[in-house]
């Protein structure tokens, strides 16, 4: 699980189609836009990072899942040597940087937060088992819930499942991967 920019703002209303007999925007609206874009990206990446003290930290939430910042940045998703369903390889745009939680969500945190504990193989601080995928976005609106109304996580913010790509850039070591084949090393 982690936690991202979910902005509610919306930049792109340029990239609407024109509507026959509407004027089209002039070059200036178009720069300003882009310069909001980027205006918005780098205030949301000081933000993260000052969540996780300049990058260097963690950031702990208020259950106790503890989250490393991803620089967002490009690499080469897929594989060449893997299953048919890899290939190609393709460069991938990961924006903007995220946090990403460093371990699986335990049975206690789990719990803490929907109130029950689905899994088979108890201990508390094992991971939570026989969770689909809908009951993992509800601990995820669950806990943004709780970290909104106790003001630990600004309301423009969420928790949300990574993609796959966000997942295997993350894993692979950010912006500063190697390629990996295994999360984190070979």
């Amino acid at each position: 699980f982690f936690y991202f920019n979910s902005s509610k703002e919306e930049f792109n209303k340029d990239e609407r189609p024109i509507i026959p007999g509407q004027k089209e925007k002039n070059k200036d609206d178009n720069e300003l836009n882009r310069l909001l874009k980027e205006d918005k990206k780098s205030r949301d990446d000081e933000y993260l990072k000052k969540l996780t003290a300049n990058a260097k930290k963690t950031f702990l939430n208020s259950i106790g899942m503890s989250f490393a910042y991803v620089k967002g940045g490009y690499f080469n998703a897929g594989s060449y040597k893997g299953d048919i369903d890899e290939s190609p390889v393709h460069k991938v745009d990961i924006d903007p940087s995220f946090l990403i939680s460093k371990f699986e969500v335990t049975q206690e945190q789990y719990k803490d937060i929907i109130g029950i504990n689905p899994s088979k193989d108890l201990g508390e601080n094992y991971p939570v088992e026989n969770v689909n995928f809908y009951d993992a976005v509800e601990f995820c609106k669950k806990l943004t819930e709780r970290e909104h109304k106790n003001s630990r996580i600004s309301e423009e913010y969420c928790y949300r499942l990574p993609t796959e790509y966000e997942w295997e850039y993350a894993a692979a070591g950010g912006e500063k991967t190697k390629l990996y084949i295994y999360s984190g090393s070979n």
